[in-house]
């Protein structure tokens, strides 16, 4: 996991240097559970932002054609992880932290739902 953490950190730190060529960059956000693997950028003037699309729409990067284009202000790119996928993150945190301890499935729940909203809270400003 640290080393996927890692691997994001590296592509959003060569995204942003990249993007920093067209001006300044506010944002950098890699939404790492949806399957087309979208970025988002947020510049700093609308500028660069339409900049950035001209010079890396079409663009090949890793054996992948890039598509380019301005957030439509509506779609929301987060996906959220399944039941399973939490469960498992919570019983891996347990295990790390060394008390043993699984979350009841109510209160999986509710700290899923609280997360939830911060996620999809936090991803939509990001992406505006």
């Amino acid at each position: 996991s640290s080393g996927i953490n890692a691997e994001y950190g590296e592509i959003r730190d060569d995204i942003r240097q990249e993007c920093e060529k067209l001006g300044p960059v506010k944002k950098v956000l890699l939404f790492d559970r949806h399957p087309d693997g979208v970025v988002s950028v947020k510049f700093d003037t609308h500028e660069s932002a339409e900049d950035a699309v001209k010079v890396f729409d079409k663009r090949w990067f890793g054996g992948q054609q890039i598509e380019a284009t301005q957030w439509d202000g509506v779609t929301d790119y987060a996906i959220e992880e399944t039941a399973k996928e939490r469960e498992a993150r919570l019983a891996s945190w347990h295990k790390f932290i060394g008390d043993g301890e699984v979350d009841k499935p109510e209160s999986a729940a509710k700290q899923a739902s609280s997360e939830s909203t911060i996620l999809q809270s936090s991803s939509l400003d990001q992406t505006s």
